[in-house]
């Protein structure tokens, strides 16, 4: 590692050497987390927690819940534990923003702060997180001194994510983004701790790896607490090759190997549109697949900087060519993205390579079980698919909680469900969720009263995958129903992208010319004869597959045209589908004569019933 890390820093600079530069025991940290309500642009913060560190030693804290202002996904409850009625009366993320910038130091010195009375301040140490511990703000400068105070380095752990959001409440709050750095500890693991030193670079797996005092816990001042002390142990590995400032640490990693910058050229001749490249060997196997809605640019990225993964330039250092497929559309480049990483097994591709692992939670003979297929009819009362059987285990944990016919022993372990609650169990299998929320909640909040954390976080983990197997069968098993569906898209130049899928499968694509009808195209694919009815459930497709499909059935413009499956019906709350217009448009798809007067942007459909 020593070698890797000289190898990197900047040329010129004499590694081991004292030089110029703020000295990485002076910098003053502030070590941020958020809870948030998911990760798109209309989410909300739901709880912030910093914490000020300066040579490895904690300062002072800060903490607040967070009103997001709009309710919070039960999804997120069951991850974070952060439920609605927590943040009722918490302060907004505008006044977050100012109450945190003055704790920071990021705000003028002329601003004037107002504080909340519900933030959870560790200036005030009667409301400090951490009892007993008196804080250490960062004395002002003298009254003679000239030089205003350096601000802090914000720290955070994959920052990009936080400092979104961040940005978004000083925005909401009329203040100017600070002019400020930013150390990503994300990014400095893959550097220092490229795998398999560590499993992943995820927060908890670093925590364990350094045997840190605190642990990962979706928490927003326990998981900076964790950050911060990740960070030392990161800075301290870089001691021993020389990187010993602020400016070496932000620097790391910035030049690229000369040999690796030269095979840029590899992606010169490369097209500018949507499609698949395969990065392979001398001998044309291939070593890792992608997709991109620009191949050229996509594939120059892997010769920069900015890619940060060891094993992406071990690849690159095999690499001696890219081939490419070229798409018209992002979904279809996606999707043969999938098929070939599926197909071929690259060696460096590590994400959709067990696509054909699916479990189930099933109620059979009276005992929940996890299964590895389901038959088309069975699935009607499946909960999944998991990726793994750890997952639906989990879930299949949530479910024997809450209607097992004894609430301790085998019987519990073994999911035997009480005779008298096997319609709820199967209704909860459905998707039904709220006697499993309540119940594992409760069971949560025992845990948490008895002071045993670690069984209220399992309980909360069973919770998550229960969620969650509820909402992969509310995207799933709808698309994966239907032998024909055919959706739309109206594109910005003028015609439409149509896109027809069969079992969950994608089996066409269309671009229709612009100021022309689309409904010649639009009646040769659902004219086209769907594939075979599968005898088990997502037998023609894999579950990511039908994920992608159905994300694109319900992303922004998507238009239903037709819906060759099952009637459908109501989806619970907590599903991805909860509160949309599809299953509105699905019903239209059944019932309503096509208007060629009204156009696919009405959302007419050519259903055959």
């Amino acid at each position: 590692m020593r070698r890797r890390l000289a190898d990197d820093c900047p040329v010129g600079v004499q590694v081991g050497l004292d030089r110029l530069g703020t000295d990485l025991a002076d910098v003053e940290w502030v070590v941020v987390d958020l809870e948030t309500t998911g990760l798109g642009a209309q989410a909300g913060i739901t709880e912030i927690g910093a914490v000020r560190v300066r040579g490895g030693r904690v300062l002072d804290e800060f903490h607040t819940m967070v009103d997001p202002g709009h309710p919070i996904p039960p999804r997120i409850t069951a991850l974070t534990g952060i439920a609605d009625s927590m943040v009722v009366g918490a302060p907004s993320m505008e006044q977050m923003w100012v109450s945190f910038a003055q704790w920071a130091g990021l705000a003028p010195a002329s601003t004037t702060v107002e504080v909340d009375a519900g933030l959870d301040r560790a200036t005030d140490p009667a409301a400090s997180s951490s009892p007993g511990r008196a804080p250490s703000p960062t004395p002002p400068p003298s009254a003679g001194s000239s030089t205003p105070p350096k601000p802090p380095v914000l720290v955070a752990h994959n920052a990009a994510f936080d400092m979104g959001f961040l940005r978004r409440a000083a925005r909401a709050a009329g203040h100017k983004w600070p002019k400020l750095q930013v150390v990503d500890t994300l990014a400095l693991a893959r550097l220092v701790l490229p795998r398999p030193m560590v499993a992943n670079h995820r927060l908890g797996t670093l925590a364990a790896h350094f045997a840190t005092s605190h642990q990962a816990s979706h928490r927003a001042l326990g998981d900076a607490r964790t950050t911060s002390e990740v960070l030392t142990a990161l800075v301290g590995l870089m001691a021993p090759v020389g990187v010993s400032t602020l400016e070496d640490l932000t620097t790391l990693g910035a030049p690229v190997p000369t040999s690796r910058r030269r095979r840029v050229s590899m992606a010169e001749n490369l097209p500018r549109t949507f499609g698949t490249y395969r990065f392979v060997d001398e001998a044309g196997v291939p070593l890792y697949i992608g997709s991109a809605t620009n191949i050229r640019s996509r594939v120059r990225s892997y010769f920069t900087a900015s890619e940060t993964r060891a094993k992406v330039r071990r690849m690159l250092d095999l690499a001696t060519d890219v081939k490419v497929e070229v798409t018209s559309t992002l979904l279809e480049a996606r999707v043969a993205e999938l098929r070939d990483i599926h197909d071929l097994r690259p060696l460096f591709n590590s994400a959709s390579t067990r696509q054909d692992a699916q479990y189930w939670v099933v109620l059979e003979a009276g005992r929940l079980k996890v299964t590895p297929l389901v038959d088309s009819v069975a699935a009607a009362d499946a909960l999944g698919p998991f990726g793994t059987h750890a997952h639906a285990d989990r879930a299949k944990d949530a479910l024997s909680a809450t209607y097992a016919s004894s609430d301790a022993g085998p019987l519990l372990r073994a999911g035997v469900v009480d005779p008298l609650s096997a319609l709820a169990a199967l209704g909860a299998l459905r998707g039904e969720h709220r006697e499993v929320l309540e119940s594992v909640c409760t069971l949560m909040g025992k845990a948490s009263d008895r002071q045993d954390f670690e069984g209220a976080a399992r309980w909360r983990e069973a919770l998550s995958a229960y969620v969650a197997g509820v909402g992969k069968r509310a995207l799933i098993r709808p698309v994966a129903s239907a032998g024909t569906l055919v959706w739309a898209f109206h594109r910005d130049e003028g015609g439409w992208t149509l896109h027809r899928s069969s079992w969950g499968r994608l089996t066409g694509t269309v671009l229709t010319p612009p100021k022309s009808s689309p409904m010649p195209w639009v009646e040769a694919l659902i004219g086209e004869e769907p594939l075979p009815e599968p005898d088990v459930f997502l037998a023609r497709t894999t579950r990511e597959e039908t994920s992608l499909l159905a994300g694109s059935l319900l992303s922004p413009g998507a238009r239903l045209v037709h819906w060759g499956g099952p009637v459908p019906w109501a989806f619970p709350v907590a599903s991805p589908l909860g509160g949309t217009a599809l299953l509105g448009r699905l019903g239209v798809a059944q019932e309503r004569p096509w208007s060629r007067r009204e156009g696919l942007d009405r959302q007419g459909s050519r259903g055959r019933g």
